[in-house]
């Protein structure tokens, strides 16, 4: 597999790399949407709370 790395250069991976790589980034990912989801939840609550 190749993949551009940080420079912008091609790099040749090894399927078990690409994977270990991807995974990582869904993890990142799903991290970050539970954060989004639980400001948006807490704003929501503030606001039924004053409103």
């Amino acid at each position: 597999m190749q993949q551009r790395n940080e420079d912008g250069y091609l790099e040749v991976l090894s399927m078990e790399e690409y994977l270990t790589k991807r995974k990582k980034l869904r993890e990142q990912e799903k991290r970050k949407g539970q954060e989004r989801l639980r400001r948006e939840t807490r704003a929501l609550l503030l606001a039924e709370m004053y409103g």
